[in-house]
């Protein structure tokens, strides 16, 4: 997982971005995001016998314009 993205997800302070683009980045990687927050709940989930489902609607990756 990309550094930046467990920072994010961590709440912590990205080195060399300024705290006033993270919002902007959060969204703009929003998917990357959703991902990787799925790869840490998914063993977790396991763990506790419990099953890591996902939203029938949920967003797809946008598509470059």
């Amino acid at each position: 997982m990309p550094e930046i993205l467990f920072s994010i997800l961590l709440g912590h302070a990205v080195p060399g971005i300024s705290g006033r683009y993270i919002g902007e980045l959060a969204v703009l990687r929003s998917v990357e995001l959703r991902e990787a927050q799925e790869s840490i709940s998914r063993p977790v989930f396991e763990l506790l016998g419990l099953k890591l489902t996902r939203d029938a609607k949920r967003p797809r990756k946008a598509r470059a314009a």
